[in-house]
């Protein structure tokens, strides 16, 4: 029996190969294709999913209709353990985003394997209180200054997990669904972050070349080189593009008073000289009223 893909789980591997052997006779598995449902949110969750090759991605339906999307992970590993170990249900669908082998270790047995063996249970403790902090730091990225600084603390603590080159499962579009971000976003503060020179960016790659700029940038929103400041949040880019059109409009809607009023060089009473046909009051108005959008 095949048991290396099992062995590389980092949950299993303080048990000893027997034990292993032992939950790869008892585990039923699996073969998903790519976009297929391997646990559906509100099912039962009385197995634990074990990844051993490919990646899934996780999505949640509030009650208003809305999706809340979850970063992606890539095998080996186990997904959704919560669910097995406290709440009984699956409170998110994961689906394959690549094709995947998975076995489903029965929760039961799993609780066993707690009971029986204390260095494992030990482990097992050690390694969720990782992913509790790990989960805790994900939400602190929210108040970072920008989404070049967000991505950049995303890169530094997948470096510190994984070394130096970051395989991306869901590419850039679910590196930003994981951080709240669009796709064109992320790929902007990526440019803004290789143009620092701390990364590389290849196909589903991301490569640590300069970890100091990188942890530089998780709270500067740019590294220490000052002629690479160009780190501009999309945000940003849509408030002047606003003014701009504002401003236009401010242009436009002059140039339409001013010809409104009747015959050019008509006069009427109580009109501008500058601004034939129209009170002189009414322009002010209108003129007053654009300018104050172009400022806000």
């Amino acid at each position: 029996m095949n048991i290396e893909g099992l062995i590389r789980v980092p949950l299993l591997q303080t048990l000893p190969r027997s034990r292993v052997e032992d939950l790869a006779g008892v585990m039923l598995r699996r073969r998903f294709v790519a976009r297929q449902v391997v646990a559906r949110e509100g099912d039962p969750a009385t197995h634990l999913v074990v990844v051993e090759s490919g990646s899934l991605s996780a999505a949640h339906v509030t009650a208003a209709g809305r999706r809340v999307q979850f970063g992606a992970v890539t095998g080996p590993c186990i997904v959704d353990k919560a669910a097995t170990l406290y709440e009984a249900v699956h409170t998110a669908t994961w689906t394959s985003t690549t094709a995947c082998h998975v076995r489903l270790l029965p929760g039961l047995i799993f609780r066993d394997l707690l009971d029986q063996e204390p260095e494992f249970r030990e482990h097992v403790l050690h390694h969720l209180a990782g992913q509790v902090s790990s989960h805790r730091r994900s939400r602190m990225r929210f108040a970072a200054p920008g989404p070049v600084a967000r991505v950049a603390d995303w890169a530094v603590e997948a470096h510190q997990a994984f070394g130096r080159v970051i395989k991306l499962a869901g590419g850039q579009q679910g590196l930003g669904e994981e951080l709240g971000l669009s796709r064109v976003t992320v790929n902007r503060s990526l440019s803004a972050l290789v143009t620092l020179g701390a990364i590389e960016v290849r196909s589903g790659l991301i490569e640590v070349l300069d970890l100091a700029q990188l942890t530089t940038a998780t709270t500067t929103g740019h590294g220490t080189n000052t002629r690479a400041h160009v780190a501009v949040s999309a945000d940003d880019r849509h408030v002047v593009q606003l003014k701009g059109v504002l401003a236009a409009c401010r242009v436009r809607a002059v140039g339409l008073v001013r010809w409104s009023g009747g015959p050019v060089g008509g006069r009427v009473a109580g009109s501008s000289p500058r601004w034939p046909g129209r009170p002189r009051s009414g322009v002010r108005r209108r003129g007053r009223s654009i300018a104050g959008l172009v400022r806000r």
